[in-house]
Order: structure tokens, then sequence, then C-alpha cells
């Protein structure tokens, strides 16, 4: 076995390792049979190395208090739209006495309403306008239920599996930093000055990281809006649906208040203070030995204080009224 893969085995704690392992399990046996509809049923073995693979990533990553309670906001998110999927879109039906799951979209296509009237009038039913899904399914067979719910189906789909796996994910990793706080924490720390030096380090690498992830949102919703824009005014000249039209000239509308709200230019903006402020930090205790390490905690602190009051804030109506 090569030494890296040796040397990242022994940083692996055992609590991290565990945790794992459970997530992986609970993957391939409870997900699969109480969670997964019949269409996604390999969801429950991709879980398996998404678990195992976010176990390697554990050494090596820092997260610090505010990316923590971020990370714990997406993962209950994730929960909750897989819960909400399975809870409202998975129909369960009894075929030769076994239960099966299957998903569903949330609108039929043409073609799925002419195939409900063609199944409507085998039932020989008048005053029924649309059969509930489980007896359209049990009609038209679950193969015909990606024809029958088209994209809203495959959108559906694609939230489910990114979700879920998301959710493994980020439980393992979640976990894995509270048993495993700090990268090669196996290793012996000579001396307070070090310590400090590796953790604001570790904070630099993490905002520096985050200024990009937040400066890369807002150029992605920039040039979302301005192609939806284009986009509306093709689907107009080309004579589309006025569905379509009307819902790509929503589009910049909705992004712009996407990006009023959350302020990720505003957000990659505070990261990058932050990162130069911890810049300035590690460049004290890397070569002013005079300055005593206590000086330096305390500047940490202040700078986490100070930070903390210039976060930008969601800017939303309702909040508006609230602080006024």
């Amino acid at each position: 076995m090569p030494p890296r893969v040796l040397d990242l085995l022994k940083e692996i704690r055992v609590g991290a390792l565990l945790t794992a392992v459970v997530a992986a399990a609970a993957s391939r046996v409870v997900a699969k049979t109480e969670l997964m509809p019949e269409q996604l049923l390999w969801l429950s073995g991709a879980g398996v190395f998404v678990a195992i693979g976010s176990l390697t990533v554990t050494p090596k990553v820092y997260l610090p208090k505010r990316a923590r309670r971020f990370l714990v906001t997406l993962v209950g998110l994730a929960f909750i739209a897989v819960v909400a999927i399975r809870a409202t879109l998975v129909e369960e039906i009894e075929i030769r006495g076994k239960d099966y799951r299957f998903l569903v979209g949330t609108t039929l296509t043409d073609l799925g309403k002419v195939i409900e009237q063609n199944c409507l009038q085998g039932t020989n039913t008048q005053n029924l306008r649309a059969l509930p899904r489980h007896e359209l399914i049990r009609c038209a067979g679950d193969t015909s239920i990606p024809a029958m719910y088209g994209s809203s189906y495959a959108v559906v789909a694609i939230i489910y599996v990114i979700a879920y796996l998301f959710f493994l994910a980020g439980f393992v990793l979640l976990v894995s930093t509270y048993i495993q706080p700090m990268p090669r924490e196996v290793e012996a720390i000579p001396d307070a000055r070090t310590e400090l030096k590796e953790v604001l380090t570790a904070e630099m690498v993490h905002e520096k990281a985050m200024a990009r992830l937040e400066l890369a949102i807002a150029h992605i919703l920039f040039w979302a809006a301005l192609l939806a824009s284009i986009m509306a005014a093709l689907a107009g000249y080309f004579s589309a649906s006025k569905a379509l039209i009307a819902a790509l000239a929503a589009l910049p509308a909705l992004i712009m208040l996407i990006e009023q709200t959350f302020s990720f230019e505003a957000r990659a903006d505070w990261h990058s203070g932050k990162m130069y402020g911890l810049k300035e930090l590690v460049g004290l205790l890397a070569y002013d030995e005079s300055i005593p390490v206590r000086d330096v905690f305390d500047r940490r602190t202040k700078l986490e204080k100070t930070m903390e009051s210039k976060f930008p804030a969601l800017r939303t109506p309702f909040l508006q009224r609230n602080r006024s």
C-alpha cells in the first residue's frame, strides 16, 4: 500500500470511521427498504461510496464555527428535501402482495393527460375528472412514468439524488469535524505559537475558498440573468409557448431578488477582508518573534468580533421592517 494512503488511514479517527460505516450501512439497508423508489434503487449503493469517500477527506478538512453552522443548515435542508419528496411524490403500490415505491413528477405532460383520459374511460366512471396517482400508475405501468410526467419527473429525481448524496456526505463530514476538528491532529505540535499559526492558516485558507465561492455564485447569477433575458427575447421571436416566455421573462427578476437578498458579492468581500486580517496575524507569528502569542490571540478575537458585526445580513422586506 502506498505510504500516502497509510498516512491518511492513520489520521482517520475511529469515531469518524464508525460514522462513515453507520451512514453506509443505513444507505444500503434502511434507506433502500424505506426511502428509495424503484427507479433510484442504485442510489443506495452510490450512498455507500459517497459515505466512505467523504471519510477520506475528513483528516484534511477544518471547519470553523460559522462554516459548521452553515453546513448544519445545508444538511438539514437536504434531509428535509429527501423526506418531503418521499412523503409527497413517491407512490407506494402493492403488486402481487409486495409493496413497491415509484417516484413521480409534479405535473402531467400532454401525453400523460391523454393516458389519464384513456385510463379514466377504462374505469367506466363518469364522475372522476382525474385518476389518483397510484391508479394511474397501475393502469399505465411504471415504465410510463417518465413519459407521463416529463421534465417535472426529471427535476424531482435530480433534486432527490443530489439531496440524498449531499445529506450523507455532509453528515459524515459534520460529525467528523467534531471528532477530528483539526487536520493532521495526530502530529505533535511543538509550541503554542506553531499551534496558533496552524489554526489561523487553516482559517485563512477556508476564508479564501469561501470568498471565491461567493464571488463565483455572484458571477453565475449575473450571467444566468443575462442568458435568461436573451432566451426570453428569442422565445418571443420564434413564437414559443406563452408559459415558456413568461417563465424566462420572470427568471431575471427572481435572480436579482436572490442576489439582493443574499448579497453574494458583499459576502465575498467580507470573506476576503477576514482572510487578509488572518494573513496579517499569520505573518506576525511567522516573522516577528518579539510579539507574544497572547497578543496575537487577542487580535484574532478582536478581528472575529469586528468581522462578525460586519457580516452582510439577509436583505428582505420582512427583515427590514423588523429591524426598523
